[in-house]
């Protein structure tokens, strides 16, 4: 299935505020419902061996319970004290009362940048050595991918990139099955919302501009997800590192994708 770069309501600056943060907070408490580290954990646990770092910028965080989760689930493999690299939450629209909340979960491993943070053009100030984005690739065209690598390789920064989902309506279908709890999660989002909860409930419950645009950006985003040749494409401009691309099977046949990059020494 060819590649096709359709819009998303959550990632618009049209889109009023109570909808972006519905789509990325249901879609958060799903992820982590489901267990979704245990999915990721093992490929991000070898992108931990190979890089070795300490303090990891999390681009496109959303609600940042995705890298919430995924400390959990270090902390359970023995990843303590130094062996624990810490996490600074970030976004382009961060939403700050949800960023708060992660952050108080632990608050030894996990951090929050406030200001908006463009993952295509990431400034010096902010002290890290290793970059991930966690479901939020496909936000971005392929100039705009290449210009988030191009980024990275130019503070020799390795990189992680995570995906729910390769492309295809197959793969979607078996996603939604093996991850029930995420439309239960966008159900119950308005009871579970730091703010704006009177909105949410009139909107996923009265008028369902919610979960429609729940279901659009779904549809969207395995459409928009790079296949691994597409992948190569973009990497192979990118000299100094070393690329991998993993799938990772998991549920009812479904599979989520990993891929990451590590500069090599000279």
């Amino acid at each position: 299935m060819k590649r096709r770069h359709l819009f998303e309501f959550h990632e618009r600056n049209e889109c009023p505020g109570f909808i972006r943060d519905s789509v990325v907070e249901a879609l958060g408490h799903g992820l982590r419902w489901s267990g979704f580290a245990d999915v990721m954990g093992p490929a991000f646990e070898e992108f931990l061996h190979s890089a070795g770092p300490t303090e990891i910028l999390d681009l496109c965080s959303g609600s940042g319970q995705p890298t919430s989760s995924l400390v959990k689930w270090l902390r359970r493999r023995g990843f303590t004290g130094a062996a624990l690299p810490r996490f600074i939450l970030s976004d382009l629209f961060p939403n700050h009362a949800t960023l708060a909340s992660t952050r108080s979960e632990d608050p030894d491993a996990l951090s929050f940048h406030p200001d908006p943070v463009n993952a295509t053009e990431v400034t010096r100030d902010i002290d890290h050595d290793a970059r991930m984005l966690v479901n939020a690739f496909h936000h971005f065209n392929t100039r705009q991918a290449r210009k988030i690598l191009e980024n990275c390789s130019s503070g020799k920064k390795s990189i992680f990139i995570f995906e729910c989902s390769p492309r295809g309506w197959f793969r979607l279908m078996t996603l939604a099955l093996s991850m029930p709890t995420v439309p239960l999660a966008l159900l119950a989002n308005p009871f579970l919302a730091p703010r704006q909860k009177l909105l949410k409930f009139a909107f996923t419950y009265l008028c369902p501009l919610i979960p429609l645009a729940f279901i659009w950006d779904s549809i969207a985003t395995n459409l928009r997800t790079y296949s691994e040749p597409e992948w190569i494409s973009l990497t192979e401009s990118i000299p100094g590192y070393r690329w991998t691309y993993l799938e990772c099977p998991f549920g009812r046949g479904a599979r989520a994708v990993a891929c990451f990059g590590v500069p090599q020494p000279h």
